[in-house]
């Protein structure tokens, strides 16, 4: 049998192919190159970058950045991704980024240039959202 690092690297090749997986269904069959986005999209992923240099992370030294635009049409994370593979936000992110910007797009980036434009409902299947409250009471 496999060891578990490499059935997760299977596993992240599989993604990245295009194979059915529901959990990442928007996820493009190939990242996108940074010489790809628009303009305004590039600074984004520039902005993240700068943020990441700053993230404060002394013990997992496992930095990542994001920005946004005010309006908050679409946003970029960085984080150190594996190879070609972007860096997903953790779980609290997601939350966050449904709550702010349920609408954006979601520049997963990598420092090497590759980007994977994501939705925040595909990041976060059944969110937690203004519609789960009970105004009953």
């Amino acid at each position: 049998m496999n060891r578990p690092e490499e059935r997760i690297r299977w596993r992240q090749a599989e993604s990245v192919s295009g194979k059915d997986d529901p959990g990442h269904a928007d996820y493009p069959d190939q990242p996108t190159r940074l010489d790809e986005l628009r303009d305004e999209q590039k600074a984004l992923v520039e902005a993240a970058a700068l943020a990441r240099g700053n993230a404060h992370a002394p013990y997992s030294r496992f930095r990542v950045g994001a920005a946004g635009a005010d309006d908050i049409v679409e946003l970029a994370v960085m984080g150190p991704g594996r190879g070609e593979i972007p860096t997903s936000p953790c779980g609290a992110c997601r939350q966050v980024i449904w709550d702010l910007a349920p609408q954006a797009n979601v520049l997963l980036a990598t420092p090497s240039g590759s980007v994977a434009v994501w939705s925040p409902r595909n990041l976060l299947p059944g969110p937690f959202g203004p519609d789960d409250l009970d105004n009953s009471d």
